[in-house]
């Protein structure tokens, strides 16, 4: 009961420290992509900058090219940079990379670097204005593993800064 407890105190203090400290970047999004090769990127992600420097969030990326059945899920466990000004944020953290294909299975641990834009920010806006993502993953050696840039088609991203 008392390692409950304790749980239970140490979770509220940071929910106070967090509240304490105002939001200056958030982006999150959710939906498909597609870029001008038909490759499609499924995504979901979050992320906040806090004003103390503290940076959240993560996602998850799935990558489908029917030209070479080949399919890459790309797992973020946390953002290590942030930094947001409308329209654009830019995210970068520790990824898992998965690709899976003819040639068999291939799993890379690297970086991530995202890019989103957040063009089209009302319902009025013109179909045509998309928002905008591109990701880039680079290996232990610093060398680029994965590059997608597509733009929104179904779902929507959001950015936020003060």
């Amino acid at each position: 009961m008392i390692r409950f407890q304790t749980l239970l105190v140490a979770s509220s203090l940071l929910a106070v420290s967090v509240a304490q400290s105002p939001v200056v970047g958030f982006s999150e999004g959710r939906g498909v992509a597609l870029n001008a090769n038909g490759g499609q990127v499924a995504f979901q992600y979050n992320g906040v900058k806090l004003q103390d420097g503290t940076v959240r969030g993560g996602g998850t990326f799935t990558f489908t090219n029917a030209q070479n059945k080949e399919r890459v899920s790309i797992h973020v466990r946390e953002w290590r940079e942030f930094a947001a000004q409308v329209p654009v944020a830019e995210m970068g953290g520790p990824v898992r990379m998965v690709i899976e294909g003819p040639q068999g299975l291939h799993v890379v641990e690297g970086k991530l670097a995202m890019r989103v834009a957040d063009l089209r920010t009302r319902t009025s806006d013109p179909q045509d204005l998309r928002d905008q993502i591109r990701l880039v993953v680079t290996n232990p050696q610093n060398t680029v593993a994965f590059r997608y840039e597509g733009a929104v088609r179904e779902g929507d991203l959001v950015v936020r800064s003060n």
